[in-house]
C-alpha cells in the first residue's frame, strides 16, 4: 500500500465538558524515506503540527506519532508524543487504530482512537470522483456550531 499525498488525521485526547470526545485533527502529507513513511502536517490556522514516522508491514502500520500544539490554545505550545499502530481498511482509503500517549496529567498514559483518511487519490476523475464520496459518505457531518467553534 502506498501512502503518498494528503491524509486527513483525527485523533481524540479526551472528554469535553459535554462527555463529547476531543479531537485532533490535520491535514498529513506522507513521504517515503526508505523503509519508514513520514507524515507531516500541512500549516494550520492554529498553528500546531504533527509528525508520524511509520514502518509498514503488509496492511499494518505501526510508529511515533509527536504534537506540537497550538501556541495560542489550551496548552500553549506544548508536545506531546507517544506510539501508534492502524491497520488499513481493504480499499487502502482509510488507517484506523490507536495511539499511546502521556496524558496532560503527570504519571498517566492514555489509549486514543486514530484515523487518517486519503484526500487525494491519483487515477482517473471518475476513479477520484468515486473514491471522493466515499470519504465524504464516511466522514461525519459538523454542525456550523462546531466549525465556529474550532476557529476560536
Amino acid at each position: 500500500m502506498n501512502l503518498d499525498g494528503i491524509w486527513h488525521s483525527r485523533y481524540e485526547y479526551g472528554r469535553g465538558t459535554n462527555d463529547e470526545p476531543q479531537t485532533s485533527e490535520h491535514r498529513i502529507k506522507f513521504t517515503k524515506d526508505g523503509d519508514t513513511w513520514v507524515g507531516t502536517s500541512l500549516p494550520n490556522d492554529e498553528g500546531s503540527q504533527v509528525m508520524l514516522t511509520l514502518i509498514q508491514k503488509g496492511e499494518e502500520f505501526s510508529g511515533e506519532w509527536k504534537e506540537q500544539t497550538s501556541p495560542t490554545g489550551y496548552y500553549k505550545g506544548r508536545e506531546f508524543s507517544g506510539l501508534i499502530l492502524l491497520l488499513a481498511n481493504p480499499d487502502g482509503t482509510e488507517l484506523s487504530g490507536m495511539c499511546l500517549g502521556a496524558g496532560s496529567s503527570a504519571n498517566r498514559v492514555k489509549a486514543s482512537k486514530w484515523t487518517l483518511r486519503r484526500e487525494n487519490i491519483s487515477g482517473s476523475s471518475k476513479e477520484n470522483f468515486t473514491e471522493v464520496v466515499k470519504i465524504m459518505a464516511n466522514t461525519p457531518p459538523v454542525s456550523n456550531e462546531e466549525l465556529k467553534r474550532r476557529k476560536s
